[in-house]
């Protein structure tokens, strides 16, 4: 628009600067000079999605409303290729045992499953200081542990029941619920050793912020996600050794349910 001048441009067949599909593809080349492809990728389909509910909404109220302009700009990957991708900036397990092998020194008599950081009564019952500190950075390396064992996404644990275990008749124990993002049916396995894990954890270090229908509280997910975050590259791969190129995240070890 500022390249052309134009004021607007139009999302109906009548309008003299309609959004058209080569339009988009011109934009998206300009935005592959300037930023990632993943990150040009996203635009475009950020701007499909947002498209997709405009015209939803404006179907037949709109006369002469123009087909989504976004769709096929971006070429979707084969399954098989993007799960290379995806596998390409996994954590070697070598890195998830180091964690498994560590552990956060406790105050004397806590036990890490049995505590509810949001408890006023196990907060100010004679506690100190830094109680609560070594408590939660536990609780954070436990769900490190988790999200590689399961696959997890970060926003999948602002579920308040996320980590409840089902026993069914066929698949035995397992985790199931609803993603956030797609609202896919998933359904994990629990081993043994994951479930020591979820034992070990018990209540979440924070409090949750997807609530039953999924709609998610982006203000707290982001200030979560900024403390969970900020403990796995400064203070967790401190404490393990970390050497890589590459800083340690919770999207690099959900990876591991490829």
């Amino acid at each position: 628009m500022k390249k052309t001048q134009r004021p607007e441009f139009g999302v109906v067949e009548s309008h003299p600067y309609k959004i058209t599909k080569r339009l988009m593809q011109k934009f998206y080349e300009w935005d592959l000079d300037r930023v990632s492809e993943g990150t040009a990728n996203n635009h475009i389909r950020n701007l499909h999605h947002l498209y997709e509910i405009f015209h939803k909404i404006n179907n037949g109220d709109l006369e002469g409303l123009l087909p989504n302009p976004f769709k096929g700009i971006v070429e979707r990957e084969e399954q098989q290729e993007r799960t290379k991708r995806a596998l390409d900036r996994c954590v070697d397990w070598k890195w998830v045992e180091k964690i498994d092998n560590f552990k956060h020194e406790l105050p004397e008599g806590v036990v890490v499953g049995k505590v509810d950081l949001w408890d006023n009564e196990w907060l100010f019952k004679g506690r100190q200081a830094g109680d609560k500190r070594l408590v939660k950075r536990e609780k954070m390396r436990l769900l490190t542990l988790i999200i590689a064992h399961t696959g997890l996404s970060f926003v999948e644990l602002g579920k308040a029941d996320v980590l409840s275990i089902h026993n069914t008749m066929t698949a035995g124990k397992v985790l199931s619920g609803r993603r956030v993002k797609t609202k896919h049916v998933y359904t994990i396995p629990v081993t043994p050793k994951l479930e020591e894990l979820i034992k070990k954890l018990g209540p979440l270090p924070w409090q949750p912020f997807v609530d039953e229908n999924l709609n998610v509280d982006y203000k707290k997910k982001d200030c979560t996600y900024q403390v969970f975050s900020k403990y796995m590259k400064r203070v967790l791969t401190e404490q393990i050794g970390w050497d890589e190129d590459y800083e340690l995240t919770p999207h690099r070890l959900d990876i591991h349910s490829l």
